[in-house]
């Protein structure tokens, strides 16, 4: 039987190369809520049986937070920025670009209350501002009628959380990730509204201890 180009290349590669892998939105539509990070990983791009976002090492902290704030991954629709996942970079202009469309159609249909934007990229790109300063703006929802920069009508309340990756190599930025992701099932069960109204300002923060954590996650 013939072999075909792909199937010879597939079993001539090396089993360390990586082509480049599309990772797709997962989650339901329309959403109550979206969470939106940067870039996929190698974890996301080769989860079987298909590629999804927010898996692996990071996704782990991701479900620890969201079990805590009693939120059902279910009921989020989770996508990143940017789809393809080819190394470990910082996602480029070009790529957001690339991806923008589907995002954009993504939160279109999923037509969202809320939007969790997580990680500074996403917060740069999604919502049009040329640097994010996650430590002030994390954890503060802010209330939006216009996202890229004013491109997309839509209005909503937006959330930056910072990345669960960041705790991978980072422990002791877990209270923080946790206190951002609580702050999101606040706003998802009413206890909560927006604050502020502006990316940028000086905010005050509730330190969650060691303690906290243990408590909570009792």
């Amino acid at each position: 039987m013939p072999i075909s180009p792909s199937t010879f290349r597939r079993a001539t590669q090396s089993p360390f190369h990586r082509e480049p892998r599309r990772v797709p939105g997962v989650g339901p539509k329309p959403a109550r809520c979206m969470l939106i990070a940067e870039k996929p990983g190698e974890a996301e791009a080769f989860h079987r049986p298909l590629p999804e976002p927010m898996v692996g090492p990071a996704g782990r902290v991701l479900n620890l937070c969201l079990d805590a704030a009693d939120i059902d991954r279910s009921t989020l629709f989770i996508v990143n920025c940017v789809r393809e996942f080819t190394s470990y970079s910082k996602p480029t202009r070009e790529e957001l670009e690339r991806d923008k469309p589907e995002l954009v159609q993504d939160i279109i249909e999923c037509s969202p209350e809320i939007i969790g934007l997580v990680g500074g990229y996403a917060v740069e790109w999604v919502l049009g501002r040329p640097k994010a300063e996650m430590e002030k703006v994390h954890g503060v929802p802010l209330h939006v009628d216009k996202l890229f920069g004013g491109e997309v009508d839509w209005s909503g309340v937006v959330l930056p959380i910072l990345h669960p990756a960041g705790a991978t190599h980072s422990p002791d930025s877990l209270p923080m990730i946790l206190d951002d992701v609580i702050t999101l099932g606040k706003l998802l069960d009413g206890e909560m509204g927006v604050v502020v109204d502006e990316v940028g300002v000086d905010v005050d923060y509730r330190v969650v201890t060691v303690s906290d954590l243990e408590d909570i996650l009792r």
